[in-house]
């Protein structure tokens, strides 16, 4: 009878972690192992300011490279000389850059997500131009 229920009692435990294990929702993560295609070389080809009303796209007139690296570091460089570097942390969709790589911006989140096989980088900025007004921004990058 004894063993019985301590056969009973391992089963109801075993079943309680198989539970709790399959219920587990934590994120692998972003990393050079489960995402390769994010950390390359990026060449910035468009930019898309949607401002209320208004929906420009502009393409760079300069040539700018973002080079995002697999030990978790950024250079970002405007006609071949380096405008900035740090770190960057993945969050989901979300890359955080330190320093921030865009000035205007409201969060220190960039959204980002491919399309095909571009990464397109989103962000929320100030419009300095359009009295203070919020803009989303969105920016597409090939591989360079």
């Amino acid at each position: 009878m004894k063993s019985s229920k301590v056969i009973l009692f391992s089963i109801v435990i075993g079943l309680l972690l198989c539970i709790y294990s399959c219920d587990s929702t934590d994120d692998i993560g972003v990393t050079p192992e489960t995402l390769p295609a994010l950390f390359t070389t990026w060449r910035l080809s468009s930019e898309t300011y949607n401002c209320g009303q208004s929906n420009n796209t502009n393409t760079p007139s300069s040539v700018i490279i973002l080079e995002l690296i697999r030990t978790y570091t950024f250079k970002l460089s405007e006609n071949g000389s380096t405008i900035s570097e740090g770190s960057i942390r993945t969050e989901g969709d979300q890359i955080l850059f330190d320093p921030p790589i865009f000035q205007n911006a409201l969060f220190e989140q960039v959204k980002f997500a491919f399309n095909g096989s571009d990464l397109v980088l989103t962000v929320t900025e100030i419009d300095l131009n359009n009295a203070g007004q919020s803009c989303s921004v969105r920016r597409v990058y090939k591989r360079n």
